[in-house]
């Protein structure tokens, strides 16, 4: 600023606006004042008087600004135009036509170098007003900008909100945590599988310098994986930790590949709703992404949104939206569980799914999500791990059998269900039933078998037979007889009870079993419901329910008030492939061509008859 005296008793008169070459000098009379916003200098709150004859000052860099003309010495005349339609004044001796009073002699008689664009004539009150009206103008324009983004909002919210509805039409909520549609849900008890357990949560729990993202839980059949991913997953959940699961099942019909990519995104989407932003703003970007292969849909919905390196990606609005989601997690981990991954419908499916999580861990070694994989160790999974174990990724655990705390955790198991049985028949069974011998001798056989001893425990304390100290004895016999055969592997014994618990169906009875069994193993899907099923054979609800009445302890059937939305449940994969193996289940063996061929005879008798119903569909 430059040099100059203040004159209190003089008021404000006007403004000018200046436009001038770079480091030019001009002048000016007391009582006038020029304004900048931004690059303009303001003097509109000091009356500057001249050190001399004049005042001079060097503007470091050219000004523009909106033109307006009006009487300085009136102070009453006001008038703008929008940038651009400037007028240019050239005082060098010719008057300023900006009013009647306003001239080049009176006003600037040193100028040179320079021109006025806009002029306004302000006094104080004026520029005051001229200030609010600004404000005013501010104002509006934050409010409109608020507007803007309030609109902006609620469209990324309605287009999340679709997001997970077009998810859910294609997601299975029975491959879900808590899903109902499980039925029977194998978990650990709070001593069962407690040092693994332990372990694991440790390793899920963990934020600090882990780049071991990625966890293979492997074991051979029945030996309770199911049981420590539910568990697993629950303690996650209970201290918010989980992000998502897939419990895949065979016999269940929860084994399609193309399935999984969506449920996994839809839980997390419901867990993070900025999560959800995201995934609303893929639809958007990409309206046929649920058209995709697996590897387009894992990159779009998982990889993208959670890599961590932002700044390789150009920034649009979809990396501003993952952004917010990496703060939003970047304090706690999420668990992802995929169980029995080995009952996927395609081996290739399986080591893709294997395959695509390895190189997002890979790409991303302090990633915040957690991958569980609990599966059989198959020779194509077991490869596809062994693969990548060379690169850190990859943690492996494995539930052995025959060790100390397999066999301790099967008397636990058989305890504690022992003393659940008790509890049902408490005026048949005293509270020494059963002999601690007994229950050593299942132990013994069980190998270290979970699944096994589970599966026991059912079959004793099945209430359609009502009778567990039959049921026992029973048990007790088989397993003696079948310790006498060199096979000592309990799934070997395991088939033996299949077999004796199909032999005690009356005969009259055994056909509409193997009818039930045959069409839900062979044919099963999402829609096939239990009284769909029922339904399509023909079954009243006596019959259907008389049919599965022995099947209690390795089928899980619903309630008559459930059957319409729940289909039934083989408790474990190794039914279903027993029912499907001539060499196991003999002639329980169900014939997939028979089966196929009842199939089609019962649609096209369905078909027949709603060609009958006038106007039927």
């Amino acid at each position: 600023m430059p040099s100059a005296q203040r004159l209190a008793q003089a008021p404000p008169r006007a403004i000018y606006t200046v436009k001038e070459p770079r480091n030019t000098t001009y002048s000016q009379t007391q009582g006038h004042f020029i304004q900048a916003e931004r690059h303009h200098i303001d003097y509109t709150h000091s009356t500057i008087a001249a050190a001399g004859p004049t005042l001079q000052h060097t503007f470091s860099q050219p000004v523009t600004s909106v033109y307006g003309y009006g009487d300085p010495r009136q102070n009453n005349h006001i008038l703008s135009r929008r940038p651009g339609t400037t007028k240019t004044y050239t005082p060098h001796g010719a008057a300023f036509n900006a009013g009647p009073h306003f001239s080049q002699s009176n006003n600037f008689p040193n100028a040179h170098g320079f021109v006025i664009e806009n002029f306004y004539a302000l006094d104080r009150e004026g520029t005051q007003d001229h200030r609010k009206e600004s404000e005013n103008n501010k104002t509006t324009a934050e409010d409109r900008y608020k507007a803007i983004k309030s609109v902006e909002k609620y469209q990324r919210k309605r287009k999340a909100e679709e997001a997970l509805m077009k998810l859910a039409a294609k997601a299975t909520p029975g491959a879900m945590l808590d899903s109902a549609e499980r039925g029977y849900i194998p978990r650990c008890d709070e001593t069962t599988r407690e040092s693994l357990r332990d372990r694991l949560t440790q390793w899920a729990r963990n934020i600090d310098a882990l780049e071991q993202c990625l966890l293979w839980l492997s074991g051979p059949a029945a030996v309770g994986k199911s049981a420590v991913a539910q568990s697993v997953a629950e303690t996650m959940k209970e201290e918010e930790l989980f992000g998502a699961s897939f419990f895949f099942s065979r016999p269940n019909n929860l084994s399609d590949p193309d399935v999984v990519i969506p449920t996994l995104v839809y839980q997390l989407a419901s867990l993070l709703p900025k999560y959800g932003l995201v995934v609303g703003q893929v639809f958007k970007d990409d309206p046929q992404i649920m058209n995709r292969s697996r590897r387009s849909q894992f990159r779009k919905f998982i990889t993208e949104p959670f890599l961590p390196d932002l700044t390789v990606r150009p920034f649009t609005l979809l990396t501003y939206l993952s952004y917010q989601v990496l703060k939003l997690i970047s304090h706690r981990p999420l668990l992802i569980v995929l169980d029995g991954l080995d009952e996927c419908n395609s081996r290739e499916a399986q080591c893709e799914f294997v395959d695509m999580i390895s190189r997002f861990v890979h790409k991303d070694r302090r990633s915040r999500l957690r991958w569980m994989i609990c599966s059989r160790p198959e020779p194509h999974l077991a490869a596809t791990f062994g693969a990548i174990q060379a690169t850190g990724i990859l943690l492996q655990e494995k539930l052995d059998i025959g060790d100390h705390e397999s066999r301790r955790d099967t008397l636990r198991i058989l305890m504690n269900g022992f003393a659940e049985i008790r509890k049902g028949y408490p005026y048949l069974l005293n509270h020494s039933w059963p002999h601690g011998e007994h229950i050593h001798f299942i132990a013994e056989q069980a190998s270290g078998h979970l699944g096994f001893v589970s599966f026991i425990i059912r079959f004793i304390g099945d209430k359609e037979y009502d009778n567990p100290a039959r049921q026992l004895e029973v048990c007790l016999n088989f397993l003696k007889h079948a310790s006498r055969n060199i096979d000592r592997n309990p799934l070997h014994t395991l088939d033996l009870l299949y077999t004796q618990i199909l032999s005690e169906i009356p005969r009259d009875i055994l056909a509409d079993t193997l009818l039930v069994l045959g069409v839900f193993v062979i044919h099963n899907n999402a829609h096939l419901t239990a009284n769909v099923l029922a339904n399509f054979l023909e079954l009243d609800q006596a019959s259907f329910y008389g049919s599965l009445q022995r099947l209690h302890s390795v089928v899980w059937v619903p309630s008559p008030d459930n059957a319409d939305r729940m289909p039934i449940r083989i408790y474990h994969a190794s039914f279903s492939d027993y029912l499907k193996d001539q060499a196991r289940s003999r002639q329980f063996r169900l014939d997939s061509e028979a089966v196929n061929l009842h199939v089609a005879t019962r649609g096209l008798r369905w078909l027949s008859h709603f060609r009958k119903i006038p106007g039927g569909e």
